[in-house]
């Protein structure tokens, strides 16, 4: 009878610990579980949102130093198209008030055979530069030619100090060219093995005229050009970058907030073309 009484009571315990196990222990762990699975998941969810969120932000930081890029480029390459044009017009007016100076001189030695007293002084500059030699025509051919040179090859000196200041600032460049009106050409500079020859950048220039070229790509035997043009108050101005510079794009991509080590930016011209398709 004792025996038997200690296996019931043995059983009564085992089926107590079971009760406490499944009613008192088993839910709150299962709750337990659940609220982690839903917080993994609600976590997970909001590391990726995050991650999302970080790259968005960094596209459009990254975005944003481009457009401010190309807004700097536009300021100082219509400022240096300016420049340009404005010696260009002073060497014109200067070489025409020459002409002007040479006709009238011409007239006056032909009717009194000296330079001196010359109406409107158009012969005091044959007198400064005649080296105290007998007046007569030659002078005034030979004189007339050196002050052309002269005139003509400061224009070109100023010019390239125009474009050398400007490609100080962005090394990049492989070409400016500025034209006038009825698209004359004004200036053209191109650098580098390209071959790409200044009429073809004429051609996208006209189109500049009617609305700005920002970023057209165009790719030659030895390089990869990005093109803007722009118009100005007296023609058009246009540049041509080299997309593979190191100083052309990748600063702004590597001064963007996202991890440079994992990251790849592709950027896409208006037409959703990739332009850029490996700025690691």
């Amino acid at each position: 009878r004792i025996v038997l009484m200690l296996r019931r009571f043995k059983k009564r315990e085992v089926t107590m610990r079971d009760r406490f196990i499944t009613r008192v222990l088993l839910p709150p762990f299962l709750l337990l579980m659940v609220i982690g699975g839903l917080a993994f998941w609600q976590l997970n969810n909001l590391l990726k949102d995050q991650a999302v969120d970080d790259l968005i932000i960094a596209a459009e930081s990254t975005a944003i130093r481009l457009e401010r890029e190309v807004a700097i480029r536009e300021t100082v390459l219509k400022n240096t198209a300016e420049e340009i044009s404005s010696i260009e017009n002073t060497y014109v007016l200067e070489l025409e008030q020459l002409e002007k100076n040479r006709a009238g001189c011409r007239e006056y030695y032909l009717q009194k055979f000296k330079f001196e007293d010359s109406p409107e002084g158009v012969c005091d500059a044959f007198i400064k530069n005649s080296s105290n030699s007998r007046p007569s025509l030659a002078i005034i051919e030979d004189i007339y030619i050196e002050n052309a040179k002269s005139l003509q090859s400061n224009e070109i000196k100023n010019i390239n100090q125009r474009l050398s200041a400007y490609k100080l600032f962005f090394p990049e460049t492989v070409s400016i060219l500025v034209t006038g009106e009825d698209n004359r050409l004004v200036s053209s500079a191109i650098s580098g093995d390209t071959e790409i020859t200044p009429q073809e950048l004429v051609d996208i220039s006209i189109t500049a005229l009617e609305r700005p070229v920002k970023g057209r790509i165009i790719s030659t035997a030895n390089a990869k050009l990005a093109i803007f043009a722009f118009p100005t108050t007296t023609g058009t101005v246009l540049a041509a970058y080299d997309v593979n510079n190191a100083n052309y794009i990748r600063p702004s991509w590597l001064s963007t907030p996202v991890n440079n080590n994992d990251g790849l930016a592709i950027v896409t011209d208006g037409s959703k073309n990739v332009v850029y398709p490996s700025i690691r």
